[in-house]
């Protein structure tokens, strides 16, 4: 991407997309805010938190995150706080020699905000389209039963009768 300004751009526009995904994840997985009924029938805001011990009475709020989940987010964070830290052990294992960057500069770090701030911005002004909805997966199936389908559909309307008219 080095001359080379539309890869740059879109290359841009791509860390926007991922940093908008990581958004979606945190923000819908951990941080939403749900509408939960009290045991006096009042709706109450909630902002959801991973919980290690699941002790939610009604199947239909959200589950708590079983320790087996638990334990590898906090192993990831970790590492990847490490290597925020401390970025040249990560340059060590490259394929290939790197020259020297220094990471957290002026203009690097105003760089990384600039793609930030507009991820945040855009989500928080579309966040209704980023809402997780109820999805039916298809698989190949479905498509080959339309296709069984139409056919026999062809046979018992078009076929069927040209058949009969003719013996």
């Amino acid at each position: 991407a080095h001359g080379n300004e539309t890869i740059y751009f879109l290359l841009k526009i791509a860390t926007i997309g991922t940093w908008l995904s990581f958004l979606k994840f945190i923000y819908f997985g951990f941080l939403r805010k749900t509408m939960q009924t009290d045991l006096h029938g009042f709706k109450q805001m909630k902002i959801s938190f991973p919980r290690i011990k699941y002790s939610n009475p009604h199947p239909y709020l959200e589950a708590e995150l079983p320790l087996t989940m638990l334990i590898p987010m906090v192993i990831l964070a970790f590492f990847c706080f490490f290597t925020g830290v401390y970025p040249k052990l990560v340059i060590q294992i490259l394929p290939y020699p790197l020259k020297e960057i220094i990471f957290y500069s002026l203009k690097n770090i105003t760089s990384a905000m600039q793609v930030y701030l507009v991820g945040l911005l855009i989500f928080t002004l579309l966040n209704t389209y980023f809402v997780p909805g109820k999805v039916i997966f298809l698989d190949l199936d479905y498509y080959y039963r339309k296709v069984v389908a139409s056919f026999l559909c062809l046979c018992r309307k078009v076929i069927a009768p040209l058949d009969v008219a003719y013996t």
